[in-house]
């Protein structure tokens, strides 16, 4: 019954709705309605389904006005009217997630247990941020301070290092910087995917150890 445990549930619209927009961007709006997972209807207050029919921003607002993921995409809103960048409602909506689980662990759980989930979110932050920065340096050549506009402002490793890593004008500088963190990878072949999938088993191993 306590907030934090609803975490799954949040998790989940927040994947959804991320999910729509991308569909919703792509003129896809007929195919979301396929992709919804039935528990998501009898588990979820956000009305998913009605999305399928929204064709605008506004439209999008208008289904979530009674959600608490209304202000966050609100406010992304340009003030000509124009429709927002999908990167920063994608942005928005991982943000207000994370600040939701660090506030409900924060409040219910141990401090000990509040430190590992956040250990948890920053890791998940920083791989998401080094994979979409990773991707904006070597297709778009976008310099530091375009990418951090795009980043979550979560971490593990902190954000100065993050920030040096997006400094690079390379992303084989990128990738020499992760792998003098936390996040080292012992294997030339890898890709960053298979180095994101290494990490996040690592922190949940750590995690299970520790509980049982």
């Amino acid at each position: 019954k306590g907030k934090f445990y609803k975490f799954y549930i949040k998790k989940a619209e927040t994947v959804q709705l991320i999910s729509f927009l991308h569909m919703f961007e792509a003129g896809l709006n007929e195919e979301y309605l396929a992709s919804v997972p039935g528990y998501m209807t009898e588990y979820s207050k956000v009305k998913l389904l009605e999305l399928a029919s929204c064709h605008s921003y506004d439209e999008i607002l208008k289904v979530l006005k009674k959600t608490e993921y209304y202000k966050p995409l609100k406010r992304i809103m340009p003030k000509d009217g124009s429709q927002p960048e999908l990167a920063k409602a994608e942005r928005a909506l991982r943000v207000h997630y994370y600040k939701h689980v660090l506030e409900a662990a924060k409040n219910e759980l141990s401090e000990n247990e509040y430190k590992e989930i956040a250990k948890l979110i920053g890791t998940d932050a920083d791989l998401i941020n080094y994979t979409n920065a990773h991707r904006m340096k070597k297709y778009f050549s976008l310099d530091r301070e375009e990418i951090e506009k795009r980043s979550l402002p979560f971490s593990r490793i902190g954000l100065a290092k993050m920030s040096e890593v997006y400094a690079c004008d390379e992303t084989e500088d990128m990738e020499l910087l992760m792998d003098k963190t936390v996040y080292r990878n012992d294997d030339p072949d890898q890709t960053i995917e298979s180095r994101n999938a290494r990490a996040r088993i690592k922190a949940v191993r750590h995690v299970i150890e520790l509980t049982s």
